[in-house]
């Protein structure tokens, strides 16, 4: 784990993060219990330790705990998230996605995958070869995608993935508002798209979360990397030097969209860092547009660009 996040130029030290380890695998099983043991799964596959697996699809939340440390100095994880309505065969829907903007390290690790549970449930995800989700759909139509932000409170609870895994499980936004009531590790941004042509902005905190709903026509609602609620901007941090350029100048961009293609072109800009490039093969520890991705839940629809957007090689990936 150290010589990786010394490859990313992280100061970080691994015993720092196991000493909490157990009090984390303790309190995972007791609350995600399903979540748990897939992991303990993947560990026993592998031969990887169960805390170090934990740590490779968590490391946004457990690097919060060390903020003193000054890591977001140096770290750079970033996502720009939108909700907004396009027009699709002259009707009007919620479609709401994001470009997922990680490390070069990150991105060798990256893969879509389709889970299908004993309970029926089926998720159609991008995550990577670690396990869990961080971005998908289920056969409902229900769709989540997320932004990592910096909170300045943590406990060792769920991370995000489980977050995201268990809002996929889910088959009705009662479902997903009990998620949201579970404690966390730290802050998140998710959005939450339904088959009823409507979405939900969350901003998280380890144990705090704000919900908005979003309905067809409404103006275009956007999301980077730092806290947008006046309620929650003194419980974080935004560690992000591009996030609120990046937040004003998506949601000034899709005010003026209508379709699909619309929105598309937007992602792709480089204007104002949307879509972003890196030489990772001599830098790992730059920041490059990984994926990009845009649900319509009512039509549960996929639209996947496996690269960076620009160069518009996106497939619909299921329908």
């Amino acid at each position: 784990m150290n010589i990786e996040l010394r490859e990313l130029g992280l100061i970080f030290e691994s015993a720092k993060y196991h000493a909490i380890a157990p009090k984390i695998l303790i309190n995972l099983q007791r609350v995600a219990p399903e979540e748990f043991e897939e992991l303990k799964g993947l560990s026993d596959a592998t031969g990887c330790d169960l805390a170090d697996i934990v740590f490779a699809i968590g490391y946004t939340d457990i690097f919060d705990m060390y903020l003193d440390n000054d890591i977001r100095d140096e770290y750079n994880q970033e996502c720009s998230c939108f909700i907004t309505t396009a027009s699709i065969d002259k009707s009007s829907y919620i479609v709401c996605g994001q470009n997922w903007d990680v490390d070069g390290k990150t991105k060798d690790n990256l893969c879509f995958i389709t889970k299908e549970y004993s309970d029926g449930t089926i998720i159609f995800a991008l995550t990577t070869i670690m396990g869990l989700t961080h971005i998908g759909m289920n056969q409902f139509g229900i769709a989540v995608g997320t932004a990592n932000l910096s909170c300045r409170h943590t406990q060792p609870f769920i991370i995000f993935p489980v977050v995201v895994q268990k809002i996929l499980r889910a088959k009705s936004k009662g479902d997903v508002l009990k998620v949201l009531d579970l404690q966390r590790f730290s802050g998140h941004y998710y959005y939450i798209g339904f088959p009823e042509n409507y979405a939900l902005s969350v901003e998280t905190t380890d144990h705090e979360h704000r919900v908005r709903q979003y309905n067809v026509g409404m103006h275009a609602y956007t999301h980077t990397n730092h806290y947008k609620e006046e309620t929650l901007k003194h419980k974080g941090y935004n560690y992000s030097p591009s996030s609120t350029q990046r937040d004003s100048a998506m949601g000034q961009l899709l005010e003026n969209t209508h379709t699909i293609e619309d929105i598309t072109g937007i992602m792709g800009n480089h204007e104002y860092g949307l879509c972003r490039h890196a030489d990772i093969m001599s830098m790992p520890q730059a920041t490059t547009t990984c994926s990009s991705v845009i649900f319509v839940p009512t039509k549960k629809k996929i639209y996947i660009a496996n690269d960076n957007p620009c160069k518009n090689n996106w497939v619909i990936m299921k329908e």
